[in-house]
């Protein structure tokens, strides 16, 4: 993943809130807060192709919000979208 990232192959959005990102985050995330307005996910997405891999994660298996954000971006078309699960537990920083 990390190889992937740095080749600009996959993005990988953060999915927890803005306040955790800033707390720190796994190398090469970018943000994409669940509790973002419709506005905001419209700007974070407006250059991203359709077809673009994207990985999300949250702060573990037991989060939720990576789940939330999958749905919202299935529903607007882009279809290549994963979890990691482990989420922040198992990235490295």
């Amino acid at each position: 993943m990390k190889e992937q990232l740095e080749r600009g192959d996959i993005l990988l959005f953060d999915t927890r809130e803005a306040e955790k990102f800033a707390e720190g985050t796994i190398a090469g995330a970018v943000s994409f807060p669940v509790d973002s307005t419709l506005a905001e996910r419209e700007a974070l997405l407006a250059d991203v192709p359709r077809q673009m891999p994207i990985i999300l994660f949250c702060s573990s298996n037991r989060c939720l919000y990576a789940d939330d954000i999958a749905r919202f971006l299935r529903y607007n078309g882009y279809e290549n979208v994963a979890i990691y699960r482990e989420g922040m537990a198992g990235g490295e920083r």
